[in-house]
């Protein structure tokens, strides 16, 4: 362009200015193309602006790109030529750039003197010597990051040398609830302190779908855990309900040349098993579904009271051999799988395993022993879905060569 042609364009007087936009919207951090919506027979010759904006213009086909490095609406300007007479003419071009939504949410630490205060994010590596080794890890949600709050969601586990179970627990803790953040981790921690010496007590036979003996021992713990909890609300002067939590617990052991798995829940969340090598998927856990659509259902006494609802909620399974077995609260559970039959789905855990947990849990990782596999989960957990922001856990069980790390 030449210097008569940048002062023919400046000298367009400013209330004849022309508008225009880009079509789509552009967000900040994220790669962005978009066609421009521009007067009729409007030449562009150069543009003012979007330099600093990291964008380009590509004037031949109207099309701005780039990754966009601030969020607002911005007015670029447009010098060019218009009509058969090819008079010069700008264009204002407003270009609208949202935020990244990570940057909307504030990250608020929990009060640690508070009542039931509890760290805001945790995780844990534990080997066995049968050859098993557990990695977990919990996050709080960002709301309740934004707010400051507690993270209500709770984890435990434990390997029973003496009895070679290990029992493994994660709990959601009701958002509605002042002090689910206390039910979830009594439950979870009451699982894991009694379930294996229970399980020892039974006799091998009964490890089988919807066997009564077995039902009733897991029930027997899990009413254990109800009743603690009744009795931190009467201590802390406060409602039954206001510690109410979700409860997933499973319980494996090796036996001869397989894994024994037995899992029993209340509410919602996922636990499954998941083997690579053939694709497939076996659910140990069955959505909990409460009186209204959308609502789950929580530890208590008296859900604990129906026998014919318990059994729905036991599962057994024996594997020779699988890749993980997965525990997860429905703050994973919903956004990668949003429903129970796609949380049940082979193709979808292939993807989900390939793209998502497999570079985590590589044989390579778990091999040296450390908790760097469950740091690794534990910023996974941070991943972005829109809408998807509640409390974040999940376990996994995972055979692997033997350590000389024993769990206590």
């Amino acid at each position: 362009m030449t210097t008569s042609d940048k002062q023919s364009y400046s000298s367009v007087p400013k209330e004849l200015w022309q508008h225009g936009h880009c079509v789509k919207a552009a967000r900040v951090g994220t790669a962005f193309d978009s066609e421009l919506s521009l007067p009729a027979d409007f030449v562009i010759h150069s543009s003012e602006g979007l330099a600093v904006l990291d964008l380009e213009l590509d004037k031949e086909k109207q099309v701005v790109s780039g990754v966009p490095n601030k969020a607002g609406e911005f007015d670029i300007l447009l010098h060019g030529t218009s009509g058969t007479n090819k008079k010069p003419a700008t264009v204002v071009l407003t270009v609208n750039v949202n935020p990244d939504p990570l940057t909307l949410w504030k990250d608020i630490p929990s009060d640690p003197d508070g009542q039931y205060a509890r760290p805001d994010t945790w995780h844990s590596t534990m080997n066995g010597s049968d050859g098993m080794r557990v990695i977990a890890a919990s996050r709080r949600g960002r709301r309740h990051a934004h707010k400051g709050d507690y993270r209500d969601d709770a984890a435990s586990m434990r390997y029973c040398q003496d009895t070679g179970w290990w029992v493994i627990a994660v709990a959601d803790g009701a958002g509605s609830a002042p002090l689910s953040r206390q039910g979830a981790q009594v439950a979870v921690k009451t699982m894991t302190d009694v379930l294996p010496e229970r399980l020892s007590t039974l006799d091998g036979s009964v490890f089988v779908p919807r066997n009564e003996t077995l039902c009733e021992c897991m029930v027997s713990v899990a009413a254990d855990a109800a009743r603690k909890i009744e009795e931190d609300a009467i201590f802390s002067g406060s409602k039954v309900t206001d510690f109410s939590t979700t409860l997933i617990a499973t319980a494996i052991k090796r036996v001869d040349d397989e894994w024994l798995c037995v899992s029993f829940s209340i509410g919602d969340g996922g636990c499954v098993i998941w083997d690579a090598p053939t694709s497939s998927v076996v659910p140990m856990s069955l959505a909990d579904s409460g009186e209204f659509a959308g609502e789950t259902r929580f530890l208590d006494s008296k859900i604990l009271n129906d026998a014919e609802q318990c059994l729905d909620r036991l599962f057994v399974h024996r594997a020779p051999s699988f890749t993980a077995l997965f525990l997860m609260t429905d703050g994973v559970s919903d956004p990668w799988f949003e429903t129970e039959t796609s949380l049940q789905n082979a193709d979808k855990w292939k993807g989900f395993w390939a793209e998502q947990l497999e570079p985590i849990f590589a044989e390579a990782n778990l091999a040296k022993g450390t908790d760097g596999t469950s740091k690794r989960l534990l910023m996974w957990l941070e991943f972005f879905i829109a809408g998807e922001h509640d409390d974040r856990t999940i376990a996994a069980c995972v055979p692997c060569v033997i350590s000389d790390t024993k769990g206590t």
